[in-house]
């Protein structure tokens, strides 16, 4: 990607409809992409995998799915977006938790590590302030990394430094990561 001058916008919370329309527009174009790119790392990662053995799953609700933050281009066109959902997990014990599980996107075209870290660094420097915005029933965001270069020593240590524990596979063998929230 040629260095261009991107503006990242926090919208989590907010109810914009001009946005709306564009975040829409840009899923419009781009979901069949995504799909593909979600189907490969799962191929990706079952090949990679010889022996693998994860928890027994609990119900996985999604409450509410939003954006929570946006990179645009010079001209206004999204590049990528951060997305968060409310997330109601039960376990077999029959316990509930509500966590925030969060995806970034950024079309392969777009895609760059300067504009990833700089998306991703503005989005959850201001998701860990928004607190009077969260649901006070989620102590965590989740990270699933199903991309097999979000996977690697350099890329664990990323996250370990943005505060970050890593929990385990889940039954895909993708990394599940934890933050803690400060709740209200």
């Amino acid at each position: 990607m040629e260095k261009q001058k991107v503006s990242i916008e926090f919208i989590f919370g907010e109810k914009e409809s001009n946005l709306s329309r564009e975040i829409n527009l840009f899923w419009s174009k781009f979901s069949k992409s995504y799909d593909e790119e979600m189907s490969s790392h799962q191929r990706s990662t079952q090949m990679k995998r010889t022996t693998h053995t994860s928890a027994k799953l609990g119900n996985i609700t999604f409450l509410k799915k939003e954006a929570a933050a946006v990179a645009k281009d010079q001209n206004g066109a999204i590049l990528g977006i951060v997305s968060v959902a409310l997330t109601k997990t039960e376990s077999p014990s029959n316990s509930s938790e509500y966590v925030y599980f969060q995806r970034m996107y950024t079309h392969n075209s777009q895609r760059c590590i300067s504009l990833s870290s700089q998306l991703y660094k503005s989005f959850l420097k201001n998701f860990k302030k928004a607190i009077s915005k969260r649901d006070p029933r989620a102590h965590y965001l989740m990270a699933e990394n199903a991309n097999p270069g979000l996977r690697t020593p350099v890329m664990r240590r990323y996250f370990f430094r943005l505060g970050f524990r890593m929990l385990g596979t889940n039954h895909l063998g993708y990394e599940i990561w934890q933050l803690p929230l400060e709740t209200k």
